[in-house]
């Protein structure tokens, strides 16, 4: 009877136990977050081992705030309290183990969990000025963040996300993007981490949600994090933060890359816009269709801005690139017209405003601005509606009006901030009005006095000195700036915290884009006039104290050889189109002076202008030369055999649109392939600023609407 009781006794507990695991797996399942599934096989040849992770159920928004677009920032503290976001569960930021402490191996450690510096896996960069995973110390701080008596400071960051294996660009056989997000008060409770690729809510895969990999979309992919924290008191605020760097690209690598600064809507007909590629030197077309026309080659200027009139509607702007040994590469913007009743905007903001080049910093924690909503035919104002003062996503003002003299935005937080405008609703003579928005970045700095570690430490690492006499007309220097925080730690500046400008004599002071990016080391080049030449270089730290600095460069022209090295013969060829010979003879050419030198000389020669890209001793490309009626009486029937042969073959009908100008020939006329090809010694060459002829040389210049 005894052994029957003891034998009962010991099935009822192996039931207990398997119950009690049954229950303890179902919980850990229901911790684990719903990961996408990549897209790329390679990411899916490693099953990462099931970790619990925090939870990221998506945070609600609320509908009646509108989706306005933004630049990613952390989320702006103000007097409103946000609504609490709900949940479907709330659970503490684990621990994180190695996997030795969780009994677990690890299969791949370059891929679940990469080990700083492991090869082949991702490595956080040296003296990157991010705090470590410990946070930062009590003592730093005034009230401890586990403390009741703690209050939330506005003018600190709460977390940092870095892309830890950064590519430029990621390409598309391994679209993998390692984060790490590093928490800088680990006393305040963690119960929420939103990922987010373009706005769009993301799921990571491998590690922790505070550590693991995304999958990258082709193109740009600007990638931001939510975090939700849990303060003493049991409120819980979100904070929203860019990655560094915020943009990262997905792209075949043999793809040339273009970038404009096309908005998706205009309100006005009358656009421009500018473009670059990647190569530079990359041959570029731009087509506008509109809605009720035909596509039609856009003209640019040698800094690649373009100029258009929209149609109402929707129009469709496509860029095609060609360049010897990169693929050709298309790109197709939609951008649509819509006439616009009503004009909004702030006369103070707009000086204000980065995204217009300004490098103004605002260093007071309030902001004083007027607003203006006008009549967009009259000009007149315009009573009788609403206005909604946004910053970043948060609604800070509604009031009633598109006038007011002074709008008052108070605390705000450091960094680059977006104040959004919208009017909205009716106006005084009852016409309904659309929505509309305008919004500007303002960059909020410290104000004060920038401290002697920070300045001492700081460096641009410059190849220019403080004063240089030089005699080339271009200035071509190199940047690769550091500077610490105020713990000393170093780290370096990226190239959207250095601002250079440009002023001489008979110049006003010009910003000076980068050139290029090659691993940090930051490229420009400055296009000097003779005599003083200044050169003004701003470095913003991450925690927006600003180090100035000043170049002076004398350019002072060198005489050119008194002998010349030689001369080469120059041909100008139209006879594709039926055109005689339009100029030829022999050019003298000088010591390291690029063949664009004695191209422009044959036609100067001839009476030929000349419309070109980019600068005769740099990037240089020929669009077309000028020369009044060197086309009249011109008729279709003059094209010769050989090249009508070769325009049937590349689509004929297909490419052929007929128009041209009977002063000049160039890009785009007749077809949408035409222009100018040139030969040196027989060899088909692109860049007539990267050739240096030698005595003898031979070099054609014909005219194709082929492109062949």
């Amino acid at each position: 009877m005894l052994r029957k009781s003891l034998h009962r006794a010991l099935i009822r507990i192996v039931i207990v136990l398997l119950l009690s695991a049954l229950l303890l797996g179902s919980f850990a399942l229901l911790q684990r977050q719903n990961t996408v599934s990549p897209e790329n096989p390679l990411s899916e040849k490693v099953s990462p081992p099931r970790i619990p992770l925090i939870n990221a159920a998506k945070t609600q928004i609320d509908e009646e705030i509108f989706d306005l677009e933004t630049d990613v920032s952390e989320a702006e503290q103000s007097e409103q309290e946000p609504e609490e976001p709900e949940f479907s569960e709330q659970t503490k930021e684990p621990e994180e183990q190695s996997p030795e402490q969780e009994g677990e191996t690890k299969t791949e450690p370059d891929f679940n969990e990469p080990e700083e510096g492991a090869e082949g896996g991702p490595k956080q960069p040296a003296d990157s000025g991010r705090p470590d995973d410990t946070g930062t110390e009590d003592s730093d701080l005034s009230d401890s963040p586990g403390s009741d008596s703690f209050v939330l400071p506005t003018d600190v960051n709460y977390f940092f996300v870095d892309i830890v294996d950064l590519k430029e660009p990621y390409t598309p056989d391994d679209p993998r993007c390692f984060y790490k997000i590093t928490h800088i008060f680990p006393q305040l409770k963690v119960t929420n981490i939103l990922l987010l690729n373009n706005g769009e809510t993301v799921s990571h895969f491998g590690g922790l949600a505070a550590k693991g990999w995304l999958n990258l979309k082709s193109g740009e992919n600007r990638i931001s994090v939510r975090v939700t924290y849990e303060l003493p008191n049991g409120t819980t605020k979100t904070f929203e933060r860019a990655a560094e760097p915020s943009v990262v690209f997905l792209r075949d690598p043999q793809e040339i890359y273009i970038e404009t600064d096309l908005k998706p809507e205009y309100d006005n007909p009358t656009i421009s816009f500018h473009f670059e590629t990647e190569p530079s030197d990359a041959h570029m077309q731009v087509y506008l269709k509109t809605p009720a026309g035909r596509e039609r080659l856009l003209t640019f200027d040698e800094n690649n801005k373009v100029r258009a009139t929209l149609g109402k509607g929707e129009n469709t702007i496509r860029f095609v690139a060609t360049s010897p040994g990169w693929n050709r590469t298309e790109l197709v913007k939609t951008v649509v017209y819509t006439e616009s009743k009503i004009h909004v905007y702030s006369p103070e903001l707009a000086e204000m405003d980065h995204r217009r080049g300004s490098a103004y910093v605002h260093y007071e924690k309030n902001i004083s601005f007027s607003t203006r909503v006008e009549d967009a035919k009259s000009g007149e104002s315009v009573a009788g509606i609403r206005m909604d003062v946004y910053l970043g996503k948060q609604l800070i003002h509604s009031l009633l009006g598109g006038d007011h003299d002074k709008i008052v935005i108070d605390g705000l937080p450091l960094g680059l901030r977006t104040i959004t405008i919208v009017a909205r609703g009716s106006n005084i003579q009852n016409n309904a009005t659309e929505f509309k928005t305008v919004q500007y970045q303002i960059l909020i700095g410290q104000g004060e006095d920038t401290p002697p570690i920070v300045r001492e430490k700081t460096s641009p690492n410059s190849n220019i000195g403080l004063e240089t006499i030089v005699h080339n007309p271009v200035l071509d220097f190199k940047l690769t700036p550091h500077t610490v925080d105020t713990n000393g730690d170093a780290y370096p500046l990226t190239e959207h915290k250095v601002y250079v400008y440009h002023t001489s004599k008979i110049s006003n002071k010009t910003r000076v884009m980068m050139r290029e990016d090659i691993m940090g080391l930051l490229c420009y080049s400055v296009y000097l006039h003779e005599g003083l030449n200044t050169i003004d270089l701003v470095l913003v730290t991450d925690e927006l104290y600003e180090i100035d600095y000043q170049y002076k460069v004398y350019y002072i022209p060198q005489d050119l050889p008194e002998e010349p090295i030689g001369s080469i013969y120059l041909s100008i060829d139209a006879s594709a189109i039926g055109l005689p010979m339009l100029a030829a003879g022999y050019v003298e050419i000088y010591q390291d002076e690029p063949l664009s030198y004695a191209v422009l000389e044959l036609l100067k020669q001839h009476g030929f202008q000349v419309v070109y890209s980019g600068e005769s001793n740099y990037a240089m490309y020929l669009q077309a030369i000028i020369k009044k009626n060197m086309l009249a009486g011109w008729d279709q029937g003059m094209i010769s055999d050989e090249e009508r042969a070769r325009l049937d073959e590349a689509g004929g009908a297909g490419i052929w649109h007929g128009s041209y100008d009977i002063n000049s020939l160039g890009i785009g006329d007749f077809t949408s392939a035409s222009g100018w090809l040139f030969t040196l010694n027989g060899v088909s060459i692109r860049g007539l600023s990267n050739e240096f002829p030698q005595d003898g040389d031979i070099c054609k210049m014909r005219f194709t609407l082929t492109g062949r």
